[in-house]
């Protein structure tokens, strides 16, 4: 845990303020997805009425310039019944920063296991053991720890949004993961992070293919950031590199 004692969760007071000095080339290295992607125009966009925007920063501590170490943003709609659900638009990690250097497999990191990469063209499709990785067998398939700053900022995002149902915004491509219509190239980090906070894949009531979903328990072991705690130390426990 003292690698997360160097960095400190931020609620932004607007969430363009993660793009501010970005440049539109830049995009894609700094966030995965592209200037004017769906990401960058629902950061750029004026929020609709009956909803609030939420933007997490995890940002290294000390350091003035090159800060940002990974970040999460939704958007929560408040129901008449007033439940309060999170759609998540975003959850990475800024490859820049060099507390991520460590990860996916540079320095003994956390990351995948026991995947390989196949490339068909533009797109990349995984395999564990010669089993094509699917939508239907991923969970079963695809092991590791997630990257924990994304993780983190994910824990904040979930518990500052006051939400009693968080679920993957499901219009996105990395709401249909292992979906044969896209890349996957970052497909199984994704469900890692979200896995580390019990989010569960699953079909809503309403929707037309599963994602992953988080509903809001009384226990307060329950909560996003005491279940990243103890995702880390049963990673610790089985030897499992996390941080």
């Amino acid at each position: 845990m003292d690698e997360l004692s160097r960095v400190e969760a931020i609620e932004l007071e607007s969430a363009t303020d993660l793009t501010n000095g970005v440049e539109p080339e830049d995009f894609q290295i700094r966030f995965g997805f592209k200037w004017g992607s769906r990401q960058h125009n629902f950061l750029r966009g004026p929020p609709p009425r009956r909803s609030r925007r939420v933007a997490i920063l995890v940002a290294s501590k000390g350091e003035h310039e090159e800060n940002k170490v990974a970040c999460s943003f939704g958007e929560v709609f408040e129901h008449r019944d007033g439940t309060r659900v999170l759609h998540v638009w975003y959850v990475g990690a800024f490859r820049s920063h060099h507390l991520n250097l460590k990860g996916s497999g540079k320095g003994g990191g956390w990351g995948v296991f026991p995947l390989s990469a196949v490339i068909q063209g533009k797109k990349v499709a995984w395999v564990s053991r010669g089993t094509p990785i699917t939508p239907f067998n991923f969970e079963a398939l695809v092991h590791g720890s997630p990257n924990p700053y994304a993780a983190l900022a994910l824990a904040h995002l979930v518990e500052r949004s006051g939400c009693d149902l968080a679920l993957q915004e499901p219009s996105l491509p990395c709401a249909k993961l292992f979906g044969p219509e896209y890349s996957h190239a970052g497909h199984p980090s994704i469900s890692l992070i979200y896995r580390s906070l019990s989010f569960r894949w699953e079909k809503p009531s309403g929707f037309s293919h599963p994602l992953y979903v988080w509903t809001k328990k009384d226990d307060t072991r329950s909560s996003p950031l005491s279940l990243l705690e103890h995702h880390i130390f049963r990673c610790y426990s089985k030897g499992k590199p996390c941080l």
